[in-house]
C-alpha cells in the first residue's frame, strides 16, 4: 500500500511539472501564436522589469505591436492548410545552472509543409519564458 501511494505521488508530481517544461512553453509559445490567443503570447515572454519604463503598460504595447505579426502567423497557417501540430526537440541548455537554452520547434501546417524555429527560453522565480531577441 505505501509504494502504491508513493509511486500515484510520483505520477501525479510529474505529471503537473512537465506543464512548465521549457518544451511545453515552447509548444504552447507556438500554439498561441497560431491562433492569435495574443494574451498567451504575451504571458509567455520574458519582459525583465528592469526593461519596462516606470508608468507604461506593457501588455498594452506589446498587444498593439504583436497584433500584425500574430495575424501574418494565421493568415501563413491557413495558406498551408492550417495549423495540425506543433513538435518540440528537448531543450539544449546554454547555461551550467539549467536557467537558459533553446528549444527546437517544427510547425507542421495539415499540407505537411514543415517550418522549424528555435526558440531561446529562460528560467525566471521557477518559470519557464520566451526570450525575444
Amino acid at each position: 500500500m505505501k509504494f502504491c501511494s508513493i509511486f500515484l505521488i510520483a505520477v501525479f508530481l510529474s505529471a503537473c511539472s512537465s506543464d512548465d517544461s521549457p518544451e511545453k512553453v515552447a509548444e504552447t509559445f507556438m500554439k498561441a501564436g497560431y491562433n492569435k490567443d495574443i494574451d498567451t503570447v504575451i504571458d509567455l515572454m520574458y519582459i525583465p522589469k528592469e526593461d519596462v519604463p516606470e508608468g507604461i503598460d506593457m501588455k498594452a504595447m506589446l498587444k498593439s505591436k504583436l497584433g500584425a505579426a500574430l495575424e501574418a502567423s494565421l493568415e501563413s497557417a491557413e495558406r498551408n492548410g492550417g495549423l495540425d501540430k506543433i513538435e518540440t526537440a528537448p531543450i539544449q541548455y546554454t547555461n551550467d545552472d539549467k536557467t537558459k537554452g533553446t528549444v527546437d520547434v517544427t510547425v507542421v501546417f495539415k499540407d505537411k509543409t514543415k517550418l522549424n524555429k528555435k526558440l531561446i527560453l529562460i528560467k525566471d522565480n521557477g518559470k519557464w519564458f520566451i526570450e525575444m531577441d
